[in-house]
C-alpha cells in the first residue's frame, strides 16, 4: 500500500490501542486508517472500540454494509447524546479505495447525516456530529447543517481558544496531532434543548506531564517503524522507488 502506509502502520496500532484503554465513547476513521485496510479487521477484533463511520461502507458477500456502525446512542448523566461520524469525500482518494480492492465507498456526508438525524431526533436529547475533514470546508459545513447540536472536528490545522457557535451549530476544533485537549460542556433543559456551552481547549505544553506508559509506546511504534523503513530499503532493487 506504499511506503507511507507502511511507516505509519505501528503508529496507527498504538493510537487504536490508546482509544480502546482510554474508553472512548465514539471514535469515527480517518484516511491513514483506511490506508491500512488489511490490518482493520484484526483490530476491530483485537482492540473493539465503538467505531461510528456513517458515511463509509464496506463490501461484504457482494453487498454494502456499514463499517462500524451508522450512529451510536450514548447515555451522558441521563441525557440521551446521538453521535455520527463522518469523512469528507475528498480525503478518501481512489488510490486508497484502489488499495481496499474497491471494498470501500464513501457516501455523501451530508446526505447521510440528513437522512438519520430524523431518526435520532426521536430517540435523543442531542446530536453530535464527528467530523474529519479539510479545514477550508469545516465553516461552510457546519452552517449547513439541519438537526445538529454538536460538530467537533478532526483532521483539521485550526485550533479552537474554546466551542464558538457557526450558524445554529456549537463547533469545537482541537487541532492536529493531539496537541490539545479540548473540552466543550452544553447545559440541556429537560426537553432537550441547549440553553447554553461553553469549555476550553488547553494546549498540552510541559506542564502536563506526559505518561511514561505511553511514551515507552511511542518509542518502541517509532523503532518498529525506522526497522520497517530498514528492511524496505534493503529488499528494493537499486534505482527502484516506492509510491506514495
Amino acid at each position: 500500500m506504499g511506503r507511507l502506509a507502511g511507516r505509519d502502520q505501528p503508529k496507527s496500532v498504538l493510537i487504536w490501542k490508546e482509544f480502546e484503554r482510554l474508553g472512548y465513547d465514539a471514535v469515527t476513521l480517518g484516511e491513514i486508517e483506511l490506508r491500512h485496510w488489511d490490518l482493520l479487521p484484526e483490530l476491530m477484533e483485537q482492540h473493539p472500540i465503538p467505531l461510528v463511520c456513517t458515511n463509509l461502507e464496506q463490501l461484504q458477500d457482494g453487498h454494502w454494509a456499514p463499517l462500524g456502525e451508522k450512529y451510536l446512542i450514548i447515555d451522558a448523566d441521563g441525557v440521551k447524546v446521538g453521535v455520527l461520524g463522518v469523512i469528507s469525500e475528498s480525503l478518501v482518494s481512489a488510490h486508497i479505495v484502489r488499495a481496499t480492492n474497491e471494498e470501500i465507498r464513501v457516501l455523501p456526508p451530508m446526505e447521510e447525516i440528513d437522512r438519520l438525524v430524523p431518526i435520532l431526533a426521536e430517540q435523543t436529547d442531542v446530536i453530535v456530529v464527528l467530523a474529519h475533514m479539510e479545514a477550508q470546508a469545516f465553516e461552510q459545513f457546519a452552517s449547513l447543517l439541519n438537526g445538529v447540536d454538536v460538530l467537533l472536528g478532526g483532521h483539521v490545522t485550526r485550533r479552537d481558544e474554546a466551542p464558538l457557535q457557526i450558524a445554529d451549530v456549537i463547533v469545537n476544533r482541537s487541532g492536529t496531532r493531539g496537541q490539545a485537549l479540548a473540552s466543550t460542556r452544553m447545559i440541556i433543559s429537560p426537553h432537550g434543548e441547549v440553553i447554553d456551552f461553553g469549555g476550553r481547549n488547553a494546549i498540552l505544553l510541559p506542564e502536563y506531564p506526559e505518561d511514561p506508559v505511553v511514551l515507552e509506546a511511542i518509542a518502541q511504534a517509532n523503532r518498529i517503524a525506522m526497522d520497517q523503513r530498514k528492511d524496505e530499503h534493503k529488499a528494493r532493487p537499486r534505482g527502484a522507488t516506492t509510491g506514495q
